[in-house]
């Protein structure tokens, strides 16, 4: 007997004809030992095909031939089939449109495994979109079937097309390619003319996850495409270590008490588990619970007993022909006992396995039990039910699949990001976590010193409703190795949290965590300088756990943390370096004094520290002992599983250092050290700057003694590094000088102070220290965001996915550099044409305005992002609170970026900020509404701009593009698309290109697009005119109030004498807070047309009204202004206020010690005003939530919903006034969007014909030779 080859190799081969190629082909087939070849553009005549067979047969090979096309003349074009030395079968195709000659399918036999379906196709090559729309629908039905699967062939499609790219994004389908290694490093499978490859991979293979690909071959063959073939394990398929799958959640959520019926069923032995100190049995009982409430079927392995990845569970049945699910295989079963049966009605054994059969089924199919055994009709019915059932499994497998291979906006980004994926790394990372010997921290104990006497932080409690709404926040995060992820616990509700947080506390006491959270998954991800940063990933209720216990701990960190630390620290970030550097830079340079400095980075520095250390630094600085127990605990037990693809390491690295990047507590124990450098050098070097952003290290000063006092903070730093047990990197160690005699200064000191440099890159910003300006390496910017842009425009199919993808993707990769850095406009042009060919099909004589309004949005291009960060940076910056950072100016770009929406800065003390549409104070406006404004003013630029407008608009005018925002985002043909840009094909095209065209039938002998839309006396247009800009641009303009000019409270005797009529409790005045707002959210144009209006109720019958003023008219806007004037009437009265608003956001902001940084100095105004002892507290509003109670002793619900209900009629009687006002605005914006709808029409229907002509003539020129 013949033993089975070792490996299965598979081919996919472009002929061009293959009645005069076979001979060649078979010989390729031979020389490369290939069983299995799929052959596209056989193209061959039906008189051809018994030849074939013949000649396939003298070879002893099986031919194929698939569905062959042909065109009206009978002659053959595309055509795929299969050449195989090998057991197949041809598998029947659907018949889908487009696919005749397209697709072909073989089932190919594998000894002891299911067969492998091999599907080939030979995509459209010239009409992207019917390519892609066919592969979308050979795919779902491929995976439909149940088998291993692959699908080969000339795609005629990049793999960054959809539906390829989501579906590679997703990990539904395998690129073949990535066996080699780097898939992009190919050089291509097409061939020119002269016979160089072109770098277009068009020939390739996507399989199901359960295919393994051993090895990849490519080699020159008959056509202009190379032969790749594929080769696959045959028998012993490699183990894939995975970890045991996590449970499956319910499709729908389970009933409200679910868990409450389902707990006390477990609470015993959660309770005796926790009062032993036995976390891993009451973590067993809390998982059991969770598992009971919110999955389908009972986990096959329980959560918490994963203990390390296993090999992939058995193979389905072989013998079977097709896929069939476990009850499917039961039914047929069934079927041939109830068969057999009815001709052996006496055989006793049959009927008693017969019977149990029908008993364990009948669960599922009830029918079963009525039916008559014993005759052939009951195994006829029972094969029906059978056959419903596979068509059942067959739906939900292609539910599942469309289910889980949308474009998924985060697995699309990492898709364009073209992720690195690392295939051994265990020993490199081993080597680093777990080093033979650790280095010996020299004088750690001497840092003590720097921290001064502390007290112990009490111990935080963690309560079950702060872990919902983590939770709820963090849905879409990664699931930990114990299964249970953020949705698991969401689902179960707030029960299950309580649990949580009970095993939270015994935790803490006992100063222990459950075996499988110290189980780590270790992902290694590419950082930019092309090192790797490993990413853990814990379980996901432990993160949830210690991310709300350390928020309750964040007076403790803000207590010590020094300003000079900027990463890490809640309300800091990197702009605070660049602010200050950049602030010294220009004043060294404005007092002609040298400004020297320095930067290093830590080698490897969450991988290299030792957490005996970080942990012996926060229990000096007076952290929770409990706490510091606990996390010693988690990193002495941990094990760090590395995992790519979902495939585990054999064995775990049990590290001896390192902290996790994924840990709540890791940020946190990383500052504790850098702020015993940062006091280390303070008290070596006090006139050196110093800024930290966790291992990025900047130190800079000014004066003639400033290089020695660098060298001096240089040596110290090396000795407090030597003490933490850490080092600096080399090659990122660097230093710079303004003045020759401080440069040779830091040259006498090459190993301390590095290369002494002109320029110097920090935390992403280029400093030129000649020009003091920040730049950016554009060339090499320009790659990325171009590479990005290309890969956006084919893997996203919709314009909504392309517009979020290019957000996120590249507008995110260059706005941050706003503040700081000076790009070029030619730079900046190339980046706009970039994101302009991934927002659509470019269009020739477009009009930008419509382009970057309609199509791209504001906020795509890139001139705009780069100009509205600088603000924004600004906004914050001076925003902050009563006054800015001490010795930080505005960013280099404020004034250039100001100039873009024509905006300016009113003189100080005011910091009142200018726009065209009137006036703001920063801090007291909101980002989104900032945005708005920069967003309309950019629009207002681009009409004044645009070469078919009359220039500037009235202050009062608007764009109205209500309608234009809801055309682009449908499919349309090309004509549409070019009048939605301003630029439809006329007579004037026709006769510069010499295509004849009739006169209009009015009698203009070169009607243009304008004319047959509106001015045409034989068609007339009976709408409105508009003025001559809207007609060219088709966009209308509507009319708007302006808005109240901005500026504080002014308190009103009444306000003041009303508050003495307020009910006194525990010596406050209780009111109540409101605000009132016309709105109309889902017309966007309305925004300019909004009237808002703030509300005081003193007595259930007694309140007082305004108008909000300034830009922000929303309903939460006139909240926080209803506030701010109670806030200046309880300063006048001194006199303290217990207040009652239902805008639950202004209570946790009012509660909350970091206020929100868009209302920072609003924030900081209200408790500056406030007396003493001034409370805010959230009731519902309109009655809802009648489960609610008073949070205030000695009133009732009834007392407080009064008060609100009173201050709610006052907020609106303030904006009675303005509705027939808005009530106008709503029916112009309405009439305009119906106007621009209908002239849109009409212009399509009048330029269609002219279009067409266009495009023949170009399909013309382009078939001519």
């Amino acid at each position: 007997m013949t033993s089975p080859p070792s490996q299965l190799r598979l081919g996919t081969l472009h002929v061009r004809s293959l009645s005069t190629k076979l001979g060649a082909v078979l010989s390729l087939m031979r020389a490369h030992g290939l069983h299995t070849l799929c052959l596209q553009e056989t193209c061959i005549p039906l008189d051809s095909l018994p030849a074939v067979h013949h000649a396939a047969s003298q070879v002893k090979c099986s031919f194929f031939p698939g569905a062959q096309a042909c065109n009206s003349r009978g002659t053959p074009y595309a055509g795929v089939a299969f050449l195989t030395r090998w057991p197949a079968k041809p598998v029947a195709i659907p018949n889908w449109p487009m696919a005749e000659g397209r697709v072909a399918a073989l089932r190919v036999f594998r000894p002891r495994a299911r067969p492998l379906l091999t599907v080939g196709v030979y995509l459209h090559a010239s009409d992207a979109t019917s390519a892609a729309t066919l592969l979308d629908t050979v795919l779902p039905w491929a995976a439909s079937l149940g088998e291993d699967f692959c699908v080969m062939g000339d795609f005629n499609l990049s793999k960054s097309h959809w539906p390829t790219s989501s579906l590679l994004a997703s990990g539904q389908v395998y690129d073949a390619d990535t066996v080699i290694g780097d898939p992009s490093s190919l050089p291509g499978t097409r061939r020119n003319a002269k016979g160089h490859l072109t770098g277009s991979v068009l020939d390739y293979m996507l399989h199901s996850p359960s295919v393994h690909v051993r090895a990849r071959g490519q080699e020159r063959a008959v056509a202009d495409h190379d032969l790749v073939y594929y080769s696959l394990p045959m028998l012993g398929l490699p183990a894939r270590l995975t970890w045991p799958p996590r449970p499956r959640l319910t499709s729908h959520p389970p009933p409200a008490d679910a868990w409450t019926s389902a707990w006390p069923r477990f609470r015993l032995t959660f309770e005796a588990a926790l009062d032993s100190g036995d976390l891993n049995a009451a973590w067993a009982a809390l998982s059991a619970c969770l598992a009971e409430v919110v999955c389908d079927r009972k986990p096959a392995i329980a959560p918490d007993q994963a203990r390390g990845p296993r090999a992939r569970p058995c193979e389905p049945h072989l013998k079977a022909p097709t896929y069939q699910s476990i009850l499917e295989r039961r039914l047929r079963r069934l079927g041939r006992r109830a068969l057999e049966f009815a001709t052996d009605v006496g055989n006793q054994p049959l009927f008693q396995a017969l019977l149990r059969s029908v008993m364990d089924l009948g669960q599922v199919f009830p029918e079963l039990h009525s039916l008559p055994w014993g005759t052939p009709e009951a195994a006829h019915s029972v094969f029906q039910l059978a056959e419903t059932q596979a068509a059942l499994d067959k739906d939900t497998r292609l539910q599942h699949w469309r289910a889980t291979t949308g474009e998924d906006f985060a697995k699309l980004c990492q898709w364009v990001r073209s992720t690195l994926h690392v295939d051994a790394a265990r020993t490199v990372w081993k080597e680093l976590w777990a080093p033979t010997a650790l280095p010996e921290p020299e004088g750690f104990d001497r840092l003590r010193q720097l921290v001064g006497v502390t007290t112990e932080f009490p111990l935080p409690t963690v309560t079950g409703a702060s872990l919902f709404a983590r939770f709820k926040a963090t849905l879409k995060r990664s699931t930990g190795l114990d299964g249970w992820g953020a949705a698991a616990f969401v689902s179960a509700g707030l029960g299950s949290c309580e649990a949580l947080a009970l095993f939270w506390a015994a935790c803490l006491q006992h100063g222990g965590l459950p075996a499988i959270w110290m189980q780590i998954r270790v992902a290694l991800l590419p950082k930019a300088d092309g090192g790797l940063r490993p990413i853990s990933v814990a379980s996901a209720a432990y993160r949830a756990c210690m991310t709300c216990l350390l928020r309750e701990c964040r007076p403790w960190f803000m207590s010590w943390a020094d300003e000079e630390l900027v990463g890490g620290v809640p309300g800091r970030d990197m702009s605070l370096s660049h602010d200050s550097l950049f602030s010294s830079l220009l004043d060294a340079r404005s007092r002609h004094r040298a400004f020297v400095g320095a930067k290093q980075d830590v080698k490897k520095c969450f991988d290299t520290v030792q957490w005996d250390l970080a942990l012996q630094a926060w229990t000096w600085l007076g952290a929770p002992a409990r706490l510091v127990t606990l996390l010693r605990a988690f990193y002495a037990g941990q094990s760090r599983w590395l995992a790519v693809q979902g495939h585990f390491a054999a064995e775990p690295i049990t590290p001896t250092r390192g902290i996790l990047q994924g840990c709540p507590a890791s940020v946190g124990l990383l500052n504790s050290l850098m702020l015993l450098w940062v006091r280390h050098l303070r008290a070596a070097a006090p006139t050196i700057s110093r800024s930290v952003f966790l291992d990025d290290r900047a130190l800079w000063g000014t004066g003639h003694r400033a290089a020695t006092d660098l060298c001096t903070a240089l040596q110290a730093a090396a000795e407090v590094d030597k003490a933490l047990a850490l080092s600096t990197h080399p090659d990122k160690l660097a230093s710079w000088a303004t003045r020759a005699p401080a440069r040779r200064v830091l040259e006498s000191e090459p190993v301390l102070c590095g290369p002494v440099v002109s320029s110097f890159k920090l935390l992403g910003i280029t400093y030129r220290l000649a020009t003091c300006s920040g730049a950016i390496d554009a060339a090499s910017i320009s790659e990325v965001v171009t590479r990005r842009c290309r890969r956006i425009a084919i893997a996203a199919r919709t314009l909504l996915m392309r517009r979020h993808l290019l957000r996120s993707l590249v507008i995110s990769l260059i706005a941050w550099i706003g503040p700081w850095a000076k790009v070029s406009a030619k730079t900046c042009s190339g980046w706009a044409r970039s994101v302009e060919a991934a927002v659509g099909r470019t269009v020739s004589s477009r009009s930008r305005l419509l382009l970057w309004s309609a199509w791209a949005q504001p906020r795509l291009n890139p001139q705009f992002a780069l100009a509205f960060a600088a603000i924004r940076h600004e906004l914050r910056r001076v925003g902050s609170g009563p006054q800015p950072r001490p010795n930080c100016h505005a960013c280099p770009s404020l004034e250039a970026s100001l100039s873009v929406f024509a905006w300016s800065i009113l003189p100080s003390p005011s910091g009142v900020w200018s726009t065209p549409f009137g006036q703001f104070r920063p801090g007291f406006l909101s980002a989104a509404v900032a945005q708005r404004l920069a967003e309309d003013s950019w629009t207002r630029q681009q009409w004044a701009n645009d070469p078919k407008t009359d220039g500037p608009l009235d202050a009062q005018q608007h764009v109205c593009l209500a309608y234009h925002h809801k055309a682009v985002l449908q499919f349309m043909p090309g004509c549409e698309r070019r009048v939605l840009h301003a630029a439809a094909f006329d007579a004037r095209m026709l006769q510069r290109k010499a295509i004849p065209f009739d006169a209009c039938a009015c009698g203009v002998e070169v009607p243009t697009r304008t004319h047959v839309t509106f001015d045409c006396s034989a068609d007339p247009w009976t709408g409105a005119q508009r003025s001559t800009a809207e007609r060219r641009l088709l966009l209308p303009l509507v009319t708007g109030l302006a808005a109240p000019a901005w500026s504080l409270p002014e308190v009103t005797e009444d306000l003041l004498l009303g508050l003495s009529e307020a009910r006194i409790l525990d010596g406050a005045l209780l009111v109540a807070t409101d605000g009132s707002a016309l709105q109309c959210p889902k017309q966007r144009d309305l925004l300019w047309f909004q009237h808002a209006g703030w509300g005081i109720a003193v007595t259930a019958s007694c309140g007082f009204h305004g108008v909000v003023p300034g830009l922000d008219r929303s309903s939460a806007a006139a909240e926080r202004y209803a506030l701010l004037v109670l806030a200046f009437a309880a300063h006048a009265l001194q006199a303290p206020v217990c207040v009652y608003t239902d805008n639950e956001a202004l209570v946790t902001s009012f509660k909350s010690q970091v206020p929100p940084r868009d209302f920072a100095a609003y924030w900081c105004l209200v408790k500056q005003l406030l007396p003493a002892n001034s409370s805010i507290h959230w009731v519902p509003a309109h009655e809802r939530h009648p489960e609610w109670t008073v949070s205030t002793p000695g009133t009732t619900e009834a007392e407080i919903r009064a008060l609100n209900h009173r201050a709610d009629l006052s907020a609106g009687a303030a904006t009675d006034p303005a509705k027939p006002a808005f009530a106008a605005a709503r029916l112009s914006c309405q009439e305009a969007s119906s106007w621009a709808a209908a002239v849109v029409k009409r212009q399509v229907c009048r330029t269609t014909s002219w279009h067409e002509a266009v495009m023949e003539r170009m399909k013309a020129l382009e078939i001519a030779p």
